[in-house]
């Protein structure tokens, strides 16, 4: 059976590399955010991997409402200058391991980033669980990574170690993952191998803007945090220290990452 199992990896690799020799992939996801139940933000993902990068960005398409949530009573989080909504980039350096984000940041910073760290290690844990998503054979893993638990589904018929957003580190594309809280989910929808965009075109649209400022992953936390405890204690101040009910958790409880490796719950009161 594991030599059954060897010759089909061996077997889907041989065809990946068939097909990546001559385009590169691109796979279109439904991304969505669910701030607010029966309120929900729809936008379309698109991932370009070739052999020597990765590049995510989002774009919004839609926003919905259930009919748990009436129109007129739905709230919506949103980021961005007037009434475009800018959304967050990732760009991965496949040979250096290297990912930058570039986002704007408008909740407490109100700037450009590109926030650069290494490509994150995410400790999957492989299950037996099988399903078929479109044409390809998938397999279940969860994680838990920076204070969310995610489960998701990857087809070792592209084995590829990447998927939508920041996720890695699984043996194939991941096609579809879900956030146990249900605030976040992506689901593949498109898969090509893409003769018309070359890597090239990519490098021009992710090439340096000045407008970004290079931050580490690291400082630029802190310096979120900064802005977030000045915020705290001007509330607290102007109210006299009473009923000020604004915190840490309630700052960053929607973020994708709400806690990282430098800073916990714990560290939040």
């Amino acid at each position: 059976m594991r030599k059954i199992i060897l010759g089909l990896i061996l077997f889907s690799q041989i065809s990946f590399s068939q097909k990546a020799s001559n385009a590169n992939l691109n796979v279109e996801y439904d991304e969505y955010r669910i701030f607010t139940q029966g309120f929900i933000n729809l936008d379309l993902g698109t991932l370009f991997v070739s052999n020597q990068i990765s590049y995510y960005n989002s774009v919004v398409q839609k926003k919905l409402t259930t009919d748990l949530v009436p129109n007129e009573r739905a709230i919506m989080f949103t980021k961005g200058t007037g009434d475009k909504e800018i959304l967050p980039e990732i760009i991965i350096d496949r040979e250096k391991n290297l990912l930058t984000e570039r986002l704007f940041e408008d909740s407490h910073l109100n700037s450009y980033f590109a926030v650069q760290e290494p490509l994150p290690k995410m400790n999957w844990k492989l299950l037996n669980e099988k399903k078929t998503i479109g044409k390809y054979n998938c397999t279940k893993a969860v994680v838990e990574f920076r204070g969310r638990t995610y489960t998701a589904w990857y087809t070792i018929e592209i084995p590829i170690s990447l998927g939508p957003w920041k996720f890695n580190g699984l043996p194939g594309l991941i096609l579809e993952v879900d956030d146990e809280k249900g605030v976040y989910k992506w689901q593949a929808k498109t898969i090509s191998f893409n003769n018309n965009l070359s890597e090239k075109e990519i490098l021009v649209k992710i090439q340096n803007d000045p407008k970004f400022e290079a931050i580490s992953f690291k400082d630029y936390d802190a310096k979120k945090i900064k802005k977030v405890q000045d915020k705290i204690q001007t509330i607290k101040a102007r109210s006299g220290g009473r009923g000020a009910q604004f915190g840490m958790m309630t700052a960053f409880e929607f973020d994708k990452e709400p806690i990282n490796e430098y800073r916990s719950e714990m560290e939040f009161n």
